[in-house]
């Protein structure tokens, strides 16, 4: 993935850029641009949990058309994880502090949550790999994968919980 923070910069408007020349302003529109693309990065993830989340749903639903209800509350409870976790990283705290607010959130510290966000891509992928990798086994190989899934998403459900404290070190 780019990183989206120079893309939004590179869009900018010539009135945009002209706003710059007002004290103040350019600090409090950069800090903006960090913010908004710390939110995409936030899309970007919780499209890749929801295509994670779909392969689960089309996997519970095959295996009630197929009868094999051994671990379909397993596999069921797994894609219940994914929907907590995906509804954490869209509703994520975005590190604001307003114009006015005594509390300023300085760029380092924004740039710090963007980055913190992105690597939860790799996590994300790990665990959609382990989901893939479920799907495809036998029955009775089931429960090793499910094994594998709930690792990966027992580490993801810690680092998206420990960006909450990384957003709140955030504030000085």
């Amino acid at each position: 993935m780019s990183d989206l923070r120079d893309r939004i910069k590179g869009d900018e408007s010539s009135f945009q850029r002209l706003l710059d020349w007002i004290p103040g302003f350019k600090g409090y529109r950069e800090q903006g641009m960090r913010r908004e693309a710390d939110r995409l990065v936030r899309e970007h993830l919780v499209g890749l949990l929801a295509d994670t989340h779909g392969k689960v749903r089309r996997a519970t639903g095959d295996l009630a058309k197929k009868a094999r209800l051994k671990h379909l509350g397993a596999i069921d409870s797994v894609g219940k994880r994914i929907e907590t976790l995906t509804d954490l990283v869209r509703y994520a705290d975005a590190g604001y502090a307003g114009w006015f607010s005594a509390v300023k959130v300085r760029e380092e510290e924004l740039d710090r949550l963007y980055e913190y966000d992105v690597s939860l891509k790799q996590f994300i992928a790990d665990l959609d790999a382990a989901v893939t990798e479920l799907v495809a086994l036998p029955e009775d190989d089931m429960p090793g994968g499910l094994d594998k899934v709930n690792a990966a998403l027992d580490e993801l459900d810690h680092m998206v919980k420990s960006r909450e404290q990384v957003a709140l070190d955030l504030v000085p």
